[in-house]
């Protein structure tokens, strides 16, 4: 077994699987509890030891690393956009003397910087410049809001990541305070037009 998050999966399995509904079954056999009441337990714990093994994951850092370490891009990128989206201290606990590759480490990060920056300008010059407000363009508003948002969140992983643009990230933010007021302008403006 490679991690203590597979034993646990078995683990929980094999008790809400097979203990369980034997325990139920075994007491059904002595008289001791009713058949409906043991297929209650049986169906209850069958769908409880599946929820609950498919809640347990692994640590998306331990993830990481074990990934970079193969030597996998594809996959390895993947992974470090998960541990940067938890966004929290997630990138911080990413220790680097248990990456034997740091050469594709280096290599993502850097792709990583780049791509997010493209996201976030193309966001912002696509959303920056918003239309007259009106009631008819609200949906509008909200896109660019939404939008914007998301331009600043990548903005903010390429800075986690050691590559954002201060600038760009500033602009963003100031065409997302732009959005939202108007936004809320358009919301008080329009809730009495509708009926």
């Amino acid at each position: 077994m490679e991690s203590i998050e597979e034993f646990l999966i078995i683990f929980i399995r094999i008790f809400f699987i097979i203990i369980i509904p034997a325990v139920a079954l075994y007491f059904r056999l002595k008289g001791t509890i009713q058949t409906g009441f043991t297929l209650g337990v049986v169906i209850l714990s069958f769908i409880l030891g599946i929820l609950i093994s498919g809640s347990i994951h692994e640590d998306p850092v331990k993830v990481f690393t074990r990934t970079i370490n193969t030597g996998d891009a594809e996959k390895s990128k993947i992974a470090l956009k998960r541990v940067i989206q938890l966004e929290g201290d997630a990138f911080a606990r990413i220790d680097p003397e248990k990456i034997t590759r740091p050469d594709l480490y280096a290599r993502l990060t850097s792709e990583l910087v780049l791509e997010y920056l493209d996201i976030a300008t193309r966001y912002h010059d696509t959303y920056r410049a918003l239309p007259d407000a009106t009631c008819g363009n609200i949906d509008g508003y909200k896109t660019a809001v939404s939008n914007l948002g998301h331009a600043l969140r990548v903005s903010r992983y390429a800075k986690l990541l050691g590559g954002g643009d201060p600038a760009l990230h500033n602009n963003i933010k100031i065409s997302l305070d732009d959005a939202l007021k108007k936004l809320e302008g358009l919301n008080k403006k329009c809730e009495g037009a509708k009926p």
